[in-house]
């Protein structure tokens, strides 16, 4: 029924698999695994290597390992980890937990109220339906552009993508896609330090730039209130007005 390089979970029962290497496939590095859970809950683990993981319906648990992965979590409430590859994971319906990897990814929460989490490279970050929170742990997840960047609020950061080019994550820059003001939110409350919204140069600590139809949004996580502006976290907000967002937008 399944040809070589696709694992199905056993139907009709809570599976765990740790999938490292399949059957039949020395020498096809290049070509993606299939891994198909069931519609009870399911805890994968896989391997390195391209791979395609499906976890259809019940609440899953997904590990991804090192290659690029293509993973849908399916209905039930998910949780995805990705690996160290540039992942594309769709968390399908439910209130889903998307965490990103090593890699620059792709993450689309779908229907419900998810938890999207940016990992170690610029990821793409689509909250869908439903009331969303990104979270960010760690000024790694969402470097400001540049060793070192420094902006006051409203002032202009001067990367603008002026050969028109690209698209969502193009530049190399942690993008959220459609962030709704008044409904979905952005977590910092991982580093405690970070205080509010404001644009007053002398106790700045969340800023945001408008960039034509986009905003930018700077963060200093450290605390350091001296007169330079540093900006430890950049965040791409596509389509959003920076005028539209207040305090209540984040969780401090």
């Amino acid at each position: 029924m399944f040809g070589a390089g696709v694992v199905p979970l056993v139907p009709g029962f809570a599976k765990t698999a740790l999938v490292e290497e399949l059957p039949g496939d020395e020498g096809h590095d290049h070509e993606a695994e299939v891994i198909i859970g069931t519609n009870q809950p399911d805890d994968i683990v896989t391997g390195g290597g391209p791979q395609q993981i499906w976890g259809l319906n019940g609440a899953d648990t997904i590990h991804a390992g090192g290659g690029p992965d293509v993973i849908d979590g399916g209905n039930g409430t998910d949780s995805v980890f990705a690996g160290g590859g540039p992942d594309t994971v769709d968390g399908g319906n439910g209130n889903d937990y998307l965490s990103g990897g090593g890699g620059p990814d792709d993450l689309n929460g779908g229907n419900g109220d998810d938890v999207l989490i940016g990992g170690m490279a610029p990821d793409i970050l689509t909250g869908g339906l439903g009331a969303d929170v990104f979270v960010y742990r760690a000024a790694s997840d969402a470097p400001a552009h540049g060793e070192g960047d420094s902006h006051a609020p409203g002032e202009d950061d001067g990367h603008h993508d002026d050969d028109g080019g690209g698209g969502p994550g193009s530049s190399g820059q942690e993008t959220i896609t459609d962030f709704e003001p008044g409904k979905d939110q952005i977590d910092f409350s991982a580093f405690g330090t970070v205080a509010g919204l404001s644009d007053d140069p002398g106790a700045y600590l969340i800023w945001a730039v408008q960039q034509g139809e986009d905003t930018m949004l700077y963060v200093d996580t450290d605390g350091s209130v001296d007169g330079d502006h540093p900006a430890e976290i950049g965040i791409l907000l596509l389509g959003v007005e920076a005028s539209s967002l207040t305090v209540d937008d984040f969780i401090l």
